[in-house]
Protein backbone atom coordinates (compact mmCIF):
# COMPACT_ATOMS: atom_id res chain seq x y z
CA UNK A 1 0.00 0.00 0.00
CA UNK A 2 1.03 3.46 -0.56
CA UNK A 3 0.46 6.54 1.43
CA UNK A 4 0.07 8.70 -1.65
CA UNK A 5 -3.36 9.95 -2.39
CA UNK A 6 -5.06 9.23 -5.68
CA UNK A 7 -6.53 12.13 -7.51
CA UNK A 8 -10.30 11.87 -7.76
CA UNK A 9 -11.81 13.03 -10.96
CA UNK A 10 -14.84 15.16 -10.77
CA UNK A 11 -17.87 14.14 -12.73
CA UNK A 12 -18.30 16.02 -15.89
CA UNK A 13 -20.99 18.57 -15.85
CA UNK A 14 -23.59 17.53 -18.33
CA UNK A 15 -23.12 13.80 -18.12
CA UNK A 16 -25.84 12.03 -16.21
CA UNK A 17 -24.92 8.98 -14.32
CA UNK A 18 -27.36 6.07 -14.31
CA UNK A 19 -29.37 5.70 -11.18
CA UNK A 20 -28.54 2.77 -8.92
CA UNK A 21 -31.36 0.54 -7.87
CA UNK A 22 -31.70 -2.69 -5.90
CA UNK A 23 -31.83 -5.90 -7.84
CA UNK A 24 -35.06 -7.78 -7.19
CA UNK A 25 -34.61 -11.04 -5.29
CA UNK A 26 -35.66 -14.04 -7.20
CA UNK A 27 -37.01 -16.42 -4.63
CA UNK A 28 -36.40 -20.08 -5.52
CA UNK A 29 -38.80 -22.90 -4.79
CA UNK A 30 -38.38 -24.70 -1.46
CA UNK A 31 -39.84 -27.97 -2.80
CA UNK A 32 -36.62 -29.35 -4.37
CA UNK A 33 -34.76 -28.74 -1.13
CA UNK A 34 -37.41 -30.53 0.92
CA UNK A 35 -37.53 -33.42 -1.55
CA UNK A 36 -33.73 -33.75 -1.38
CA UNK A 37 -33.82 -33.81 2.42
CA UNK A 38 -36.63 -36.39 2.39
CA UNK A 39 -34.69 -38.64 0.00
CA UNK A 40 -31.54 -38.42 2.14
CA UNK A 41 -33.56 -39.14 5.29
CA UNK A 42 -35.35 -42.08 3.62
CA UNK A 43 -32.06 -43.58 2.40
CA UNK A 44 -30.62 -43.24 5.89
CA UNK A 45 -33.61 -45.00 7.44
CA UNK A 46 -33.46 -47.81 4.84
CA UNK A 47 -29.73 -48.25 5.48
CA UNK A 48 -30.31 -48.35 9.24
CA UNK A 49 -33.04 -50.96 8.80
CA UNK A 50 -30.81 -53.12 6.58
CA UNK A 51 -27.91 -52.85 9.03
CA UNK A 52 -30.09 -53.74 12.02
CA UNK A 53 -31.58 -56.73 10.20
CA UNK A 54 -28.13 -58.02 9.20
CA UNK A 55 -26.80 -57.64 12.75
CA UNK A 56 -29.84 -59.42 14.20
CA UNK A 57 -29.36 -62.33 11.78
CA UNK A 58 -25.71 -62.59 12.77
CA UNK A 59 -26.67 -62.55 16.45
CA UNK A 60 -28.98 -65.53 15.88
CA UNK A 61 -26.19 -67.36 14.05
CA UNK A 62 -23.78 -66.66 16.92
CA UNK A 63 -26.32 -67.97 19.45
CA UNK A 64 -26.73 -71.18 17.43
CA UNK A 65 -22.96 -71.65 17.17
CA UNK A 66 -22.53 -71.08 20.91
CA UNK A 67 -25.24 -73.65 21.68
CA UNK A 68 -23.53 -76.14 19.38
CA UNK A 69 -20.16 -75.42 21.01
CA UNK A 70 -21.69 -76.02 24.46
CA UNK A 71 -23.20 -79.32 23.28
CA UNK A 72 -19.84 -80.42 21.89
CA UNK A 73 -18.09 -79.39 25.11
CA UNK A 74 -20.55 -81.52 27.11
CA UNK A 75 -19.93 -84.47 24.79
CA UNK A 76 -16.18 -83.99 25.21
CA UNK A 77 -16.49 -84.08 28.99
CA UNK A 78 -18.61 -87.24 28.79
CA UNK A 79 -16.11 -88.95 26.47
CA UNK A 80 -13.18 -87.94 28.68
CA UNK A 81 -14.99 -89.41 31.69
CA UNK A 82 -15.57 -92.67 29.80
CA UNK A 83 -11.91 -92.83 28.75
CA UNK A 84 -10.82 -92.20 32.34
CA UNK A 85 -13.11 -94.96 33.60
CA UNK A 86 -12.04 -97.47 30.93
CA UNK A 87 -8.35 -96.74 31.46
CA UNK A 88 -8.53 -96.96 35.26
CA UNK A 89 -6.44 -99.57 37.03
CA UNK A 90 -9.36 -101.78 38.13
CA UNK A 91 -10.86 -101.76 34.65
CA UNK A 92 -7.57 -102.62 32.99
CA UNK A 93 -6.90 -105.38 35.54
CA UNK A 94 -10.32 -106.95 34.95
CA UNK A 95 -9.84 -106.81 31.17
CA UNK A 96 -6.35 -108.31 31.47
CA UNK A 97 -7.70 -111.14 33.61
CA UNK A 98 -10.42 -111.69 31.05
CA UNK A 99 -7.66 -112.19 28.48
CA UNK A 100 -5.97 -114.76 30.75
CA UNK A 101 -3.28 -112.49 32.15
CA UNK A 102 -2.25 -112.54 35.81
CA UNK A 103 -0.08 -110.10 37.76
CA UNK A 104 3.51 -111.11 38.34
CA UNK A 105 4.56 -111.08 42.01
CA UNK A 106 8.22 -111.49 40.96
CA UNK A 107 9.12 -108.19 39.32
CA UNK A 108 12.45 -107.57 37.68
CA UNK A 109 13.98 -104.28 36.62
CA UNK A 110 15.44 -103.43 33.26
CA UNK A 111 18.15 -100.79 33.20
CA UNK A 112 17.65 -98.86 29.99
CA UNK A 113 21.08 -97.26 29.89
CA UNK A 114 22.93 -100.55 29.32
CA UNK A 115 20.10 -103.10 28.88
CA UNK A 116 20.92 -105.23 31.93
CA UNK A 117 18.20 -107.06 33.85
CA UNK A 118 18.23 -106.78 37.66
CA UNK A 119 16.59 -109.67 39.43
CA UNK A 120 15.67 -113.15 38.31
CA UNK A 121 12.82 -113.46 35.80
CA UNK A 122 10.32 -116.02 37.09
CA UNK A 123 7.27 -117.35 35.24
CA UNK A 124 3.88 -116.99 36.90
CA UNK A 125 1.88 -120.19 37.26
CA UNK A 126 -1.38 -118.59 38.34
CA UNK A 127 -1.43 -120.34 41.69
CA UNK A 128 0.28 -117.54 43.58
CA UNK A 129 -1.48 -116.35 46.72
CA UNK A 130 -2.92 -112.84 47.01
CA UNK A 131 -3.13 -111.99 43.32
CA UNK A 132 -6.89 -111.51 43.22
CA UNK A 133 -6.90 -107.75 43.78
CA UNK A 134 -9.49 -107.06 41.07
CA UNK A 135 -12.06 -109.72 40.33
CA UNK A 136 -14.30 -110.12 37.34
CA UNK A 137 -18.04 -110.48 37.97
CA UNK A 138 -17.73 -114.23 37.27
CA UNK A 139 -15.06 -114.64 39.94
CA UNK A 140 -17.03 -112.53 42.39
CA UNK A 141 -19.99 -114.86 41.88
CA UNK A 142 -17.72 -117.83 42.58
CA UNK A 143 -18.18 -119.52 39.20
CA UNK A 144 -14.46 -119.76 38.60
CA UNK A 145 -12.15 -118.03 36.20
CA UNK A 146 -13.52 -115.49 33.78
CA UNK A 147 -11.32 -116.79 30.99
CA UNK A 148 -12.72 -120.31 31.04
CA UNK A 149 -14.86 -119.97 27.92
CA UNK A 150 -16.60 -116.78 29.07
CA UNK A 151 -16.46 -113.57 27.05
CA UNK A 152 -14.22 -110.75 28.18
CA UNK A 153 -15.50 -109.39 31.48
CA UNK A 154 -16.87 -105.93 32.03
CA UNK A 155 -15.51 -103.79 34.88
CA UNK A 156 -17.01 -104.57 38.26
CA UNK A 157 -20.16 -102.58 39.00
CA UNK A 158 -20.25 -100.44 42.15
CA UNK A 159 -22.39 -101.48 45.07
CA UNK A 160 -26.05 -100.79 44.27
CA UNK A 161 -26.82 -99.79 47.87
CA UNK A 162 -24.17 -97.05 47.67
CA UNK A 163 -25.82 -95.66 44.53
CA UNK A 164 -29.25 -95.54 46.19
CA UNK A 165 -27.97 -93.17 48.88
Amino acid sequence: MTALSIPVSEPRPGKVLPRLRAVPRKRGSVAPFIVTLAVIFGLGMAGQLALTTALQGQAFAIDAQQAQAQTLANQLVDLQAKVTQVSSTPSLAVKAEGLGMVPNPYPVQLRLSDGTVRGTPTAVTGAEVGLDTYKTPARQAGTGSANAGAPAAQPAQPNKKANAQ
